[in-house]
This record gives structure tokens, C-alpha cells and sequence, in this order.
């Protein structure tokens, strides 16, 4: 992906935050762009925007992993919903920031909202540092 290429996606973003996108990209191809710009470490979105922070976070504490830790589990479960939740980003393309399929994705919001409802204490002491620094 060349800088024009860079260029032309994030204005599309920006202006899909808007409600306007560019006709050079389809309102379909979302995902696509979004990926890009994850991909590349190239985000840009109003200023309050954590998604450096979040991606940062993936990396750090390997959440792109097949592990199957309860730690791990759980912390990518709540992150999942975050994302879902606060940037509203599809199934798709947060299975893409994470390395796995869209109904893995689907599977563990539907984890994270269980676990949430029956007040689990492990996942609630788990995610507890999650929860101070990405709110949902």
C-alpha cells in the first residue's frame, strides 16, 4: 500500500465517520479499509480515539494468540465487545485485528455478555484493568 493509497483510505474513513463516504470506495468495503489502516499502524479518527491504544494492547499482551488460557480468553472476550460496542466495527473486521473468523468473534460477545450477567468472579477479577482503561 503506497501513501496515495493511504491517503484515499482514510479520508474514506473519515468520511463514513461522517456519513458522507468518498465514491472511490464503497460503504461495503469498510472492513477492507479499516484492516488497511490497522494493518499499516495508520489510524484516524476524532481525538478521543483509542484504536492505537487497543492495537498496542493486542500486541503486547498477544491476543492474536491461539491460547486458550482463561486470562487470555477472557481478555479478548471483553475486548471484543469494546470494539463491537464502542467503535462499531463488524465481526469481520475485528476478527481481522485479532486473527480470527467472524463467528469466533460472535461466540465470545456472546461469552463476555453471559459471564457479565451471571456476575462471574474470575472474569470479573480478570478484567477488571480492562475495564479502567477501555470502558464500555
Amino acid at each position: 500500500m503506497n501513501r496515495q493509497e493511504i491517503s484515499r483510505a482514510n479520508r474514506f474513513y473519515n468520511e463514513l465517520l461522517e456519513g458522507q463516504p468518498d465514491t472511490m470506495f464503497k460503504e461495503s468495503d469498510r472492513d477492507y479499509v479499516i484492516q488497511l489502516l490497522i494493518d499499516y499502524k495508520f489510524w484516524v479518527e476524532p481525538t478521543d480515539c483509542d484504536m492505537p491504544a487497543i492495537v498496542q494492547f493486542i500486541e503486547d499482551n498477544n491476543l492474536r494468540s491461539t491460547s486458550r488460557k482463561r486470562e487470555i480468553v477472557y481478555m479478548r472476550a471483553y475486548m471484543y465487545k469494546y470494539i463491537k460496542v464502542v467503535h462499531k466495527l463488524s465481526f469481520t473486521a475485528i476478527g481481522h485485528m485479532f486473527g480470527k473468523d467472524h463467528a469466533t468473534i460472535m461466540h465470545n460477545i456472546r461469552t463476555h455478555d453471559d459471564l457479565t450477567k451471571t456476575k462471574d468472579k474470575i472474569y470479573n477479577e480478570t478484567v477488571l484493568t480492562l475495564k479502567n482503561r477501555f470502558r464500555l
